[in-house]
């Protein structure tokens, strides 16, 4: 393939007010880039307006008004000697649906923080096994919820990583990872802390 398209959270491609980001991809990356798969560089970006209209690109943080629009495409054409990996499938799921199917998240924390995972190497995958979702909010014209919270424990650095189920043996993303309480770092008595912006059938669409 001569094109990646990744999902991810749309404050991760923004460095500041309208500046696109200049992070490459790097698939499967286990510490430094994957000698099969490279590096792939970013050439366009979707997003949704409001969140530039929200001023969510300089004031990330500011709650449900930014997680709501917290979901972003990248579109990536290959380094020199790059290929692509199999993908991730991705799709808009209803809650009944979700709740019939286990759930999963991986990412790349980050590391040298207070909560980071035991043992955090930077560039490393981590995930904590299946998680649960619930606390679903911000309705869309649809009536499907945007955000939704869950369980899977995360850092900053987590942030745009995929929650996923699998479907005939084939994994799909869900929904991605928006944001962590600040008052949830250490000894948080919340079930399911931790915010995803979901795949809508707007989004989809």
């Amino acid at each position: 393939s001569q094109l990646m398209v990744a999902i991810t959270a749309a404050h991760c491609i923004f460095t500041s007010s309208e500046t696109h980001s200049n992070s490459k991809l790097r698939p499967r990356r286990n510490g430094s880039a994957s000698p099969t798969w490279g590096s792939w560089t970013p050439y366009t970006f979707g997003y949704y307006s409001a969140f530039l209209d929200n001023n969510c690109d300089d004031a990330w943080g500011t709650g449900i008004k930014c997680m709501k629009h917290d979901i972003a495409l990248v579109l990536a054409t290959p380094d020199a000697g790059a290929v692509a990996p199999r993908g991730l499938g991705w799709g808009a799921r209803p809650k009944s649906f979700l709740d019939d199917h286990s759930k999963y998240r991986r990412g790349y924390p980050g590391c040298g923080l207070g909560h980071s995972p035991a043992g955090c190497t930077q560039n490393n995958l981590y995930g904590d096994g299946r998680l649960s979702v619930g606390g679903f909010s911000s309705a869309d014209s649809d009536g499907w919820h945007r955000v939704t919270r869950f369980s899977s424990d995360i850092t900053p650095g987590d942030s745009g990583s995929g929650l996923y189920y699998y479907r005939a043996g084939h994994p799909y993303v869900f929904a991605v990872t928006s944001a962590e309480p600040p008052w949830c770092t250490t000894g948080c008595p919340y079930s399911r802390p931790n915010y995803s912006r979901r795949i809508t059938l707007e989004f989809f669409d």
